[in-house]
């Protein structure tokens, strides 16, 4: 998720594809140096000089997408906590302006603008992290900007033309108080940025009940563990799914991006058994993740064609596990009167954790609630698309024991219970 630099990010980043539109169309060998800037227009063209060769990016609006605006909003619980803590949903209005030396050039900037940001209407990511990181280093790029998180927003920004008419235009310029040149207008949409306090979690509902039965051909109609369906699910579970026209032969599974093929031996007409722990290599991610039972089967003389029946999809929460953890004090204070410290907190988590996935630390204890969110990737390293271990950073936390439970993708690993039904562990001491 993006952070407070994210604004910033995003117009480094529509700089960087202009300067490289230029690049590949070479077009400095017509109308010379281009300089591409983000200020002010009424900082571009100093007083009694010349217009530059230059395209200047400018910010003129910053409003709340509506997409996203009603659709979470912060609340609190009844102590006056913080429980929810949405993202902050804005769109970007820009003003792009060329400046022209010659005859022409502004006409030959503003074409190859429009090009550039046409061919560029979706941000990918990899573009992103390239851009904020550019090779050779850009000294006009604040280096903090690398690790702003936009290219990790579970949306992808879209670069779009804005329509302004020329009221608003000729209102916009004068209250900027520069001097008018050709100008087009575009919107990126949609930044996601995080807020610094998420908010705490409460320990998990201990029993759920309801279930709704789907009911076609070949069906699904539960996912249980050891006959329960209120069992949480692992990635070493045995699973069992319920349902109806199953056959021997041609079966397979799909769970989220995995595909496994139980053994016939574990299938009946209406029921399929499958041990997630024989999918080791690929093991499915935790998480929420669709689930679908295939069934292939040739029909017809011969040549014969493969048909494919796919159920219907059921959810199935597959829960990290914590293997390990690891606390690290960096510095301690105290602060009214509590101590507290700064450090990490270093989990092993099966299965592993991709790059792309939302991962987080939940603290829970007496003291309150505590709510830490991964490092950019999680921490994987360059071409990795893995990780089985990931640092949590806190900052001046209460010390005392708490409870731990990591969050992927919003499914979270298992707390364990005393004999009296106390949730009981797994637990660090700060």
């Amino acid at each position: 998720m993006s952070d407070g630099y994210a604004v910033a990010a995003v117009t480094a980043v529509i700089r960087r594809t202009l300067l490289e539109a230029f690049a590949a169309a070479s077009l400095s060998d017509v109308v010379g140096t281009i300089t591409v800037t983000a200020e002010p227009p009424d900082r571009v063209i100093a007083p009694n000089a010349a217009d530059p060769t230059q395209v200047n990016i400018f910010l003129r609006q910053i409003t709340t997408n509506p997409a996203f605006r009603n659709r979470d909003l912060p609340s609190r619980n009844s102590a006056g906590d913080l429980a929810s803590g949405p993202p902050l949903a804005i769109d970007l209005h820009y003003f792009i302006t060329a400046y022209g030396a010659e005859m022409f050039f502004s006409e030959i900037l503003l074409g190859h603008i429009a090009q550039a940001l046409h061919e560029n209407a979706v941000l990918p990511r990899e573009w992103i992290t390239r851009a904020l990181s550019p090779v050779p280093a850009d000294p006009l790029m604040p280096p903090a900007l690398s690790a702003s998180g936009i290219d990790a927003q579970p949306e992808l920004i879209k670069i779009l033309p804005e329509p302004v008419d020329s009221e608003e235009m000729s209102r916009l310029w004068s209250a900027i108080q520069g001097q008018y040149r050709p100008t087009i207008a575009y919107r990126a949409s949609v930044l996601l940025i995080a807020p610094r306090k998420a908010g705490g979690s409460a320990p998990p509902v201990r029993h759920a009940r309801g279930a709704t039965v789907v009911q076609i051909e070949l069906h699904l109609e539960s996912i249980s563990v050891a006959g329960d369906t209120e069992a949480p699910v692992l990635s070493d579970s045995v699973i069992t799914l319920a349902g109806g026209d199953f056959v021997r032969g041609g079966m397979s599974v799909e769970i989220g991006e995995v595909i496994a093929v139980p053994a016939d031996d574990n299938i009946s007409s209406g029921q399929i058994t499958l041990d997630l722990a024989s999918l080791a290599g690929t093991p499915p991610r935790a998480g929420i993740q669709p689930l679908r039972v295939r069934r292939t089967r040739l029909t017809g003389p011969a040549p014969s064609v493969d048909l494919t029946d796919v159920s219907n999809a059921l959810a199935v929460t597959i829960r990290p596990q914590i293997t390990a953890s690891v606390v690290s004090i960096s510095a301690t204070d105290m602060v009214n009167g509590v101590p507290v410290a700064s450090g990490d907190i270093t989990l092993t988590l099966s299965p592993p954790v991709a790059r792309r996935q939302v991962c987080e630390l939940l603290l829970n204890s007496p003291l309150g609630t505590q709510r830490l969110t991964a490092p950019p990737d999680n921490g994987a390293a360059e071409g990795v698309d893995t990780v089985t271990s990931i640092s949590f950073v806190f900052r001046r936390m209460p010390r005392g024991s708490y409870l731990l439970r990591a969050a992927v993708d919003g499914a979270e690993s298992l707390l364990t219970v005393d004999g009296s039904g106390v949730y009981d562990g797994p637990g660090v001491t700060i």
